[in-house]
């Protein structure tokens, strides 16, 4: 049988339909396409503007600190802080905010230490409450901003909307400057 022919079969032994082919290959496509907008987030040059906004959201919310994260490839890059802070990467897992980016959703927890999404979780030792929104960029989750506190506190609607907000600034000014790179 001719090599061609022979790599045919192989494909065909996986056993796998077409459509269940199709979606992992989406599913990695939309994967990488998430990654690489993560990224973009984590290069985006004007450092000042996302400090603004770090700075905006933890006047805001009156918050201990705020961070502006990518998270892609098992990691989180704190891009801004407020208050500022030198750029840091940490571990995914180690994140509280990957837990946002995993779901795409605002996230906020009152008592970290007490919460059972953060039973076993390291931040548990670090902070008393949370809260979190995504950073959508080109329509995949690319990171987030989040807001700490030692104590725990609750968040309210008010403060939840107002990081909403920021959160679309950020993504629109990303956005925007991808847009221009690429016709450059």
């Amino acid at each position: 049988m001719p090599a061609d022919e022979q790599s045919m079969v192989q494909v065909h032994d996986l056993g796998e339909s077409y459509d269940e082919v199709l979606a992992k290959f989406r599913a990695s496509l939309d994967d990488t396409r998430r990654h690489w907008a993560a990224y973009m987030l984590a290069q985006y040059p004007d450092r000042a503007v996302l400090q603004v906004v770090a700075d905006a959201a933890r006047a805001a919310v009156h918050a201990k600190e705020v961070q502006i994260n990518a998270v892609y490839k098992g990691r989180q890059v704190t891009v801004a802080s407020a208050p500022a802070k030198p750029r840091r990467v940490i571990r995914e897992e180690d994140s509280l905010c990957a837990l946002t980016a995993g779901t795409g959703w605002p996230l906020a927890i009152d008592d970290i230490a007490h919460d059972p999404i953060t039973v076993h979780h390291a931040a548990r030792q670090l902070w008393g409450s949370w809260a979190s929104v995504p950073l959508n960029i080109q329509g995949y989750v690319a990171g987030t901003i989040c807001v700490l506190e030692e104590g725990e506190r609750s968040w309210t609607q008010r403060e939840q909307k107002a990081l909403a907000v920021l959160a679309d600034q950020v993504s629109a000014e990303v956005e925007d400057w991808i847009a221009s790179e690429r016709s450059n």
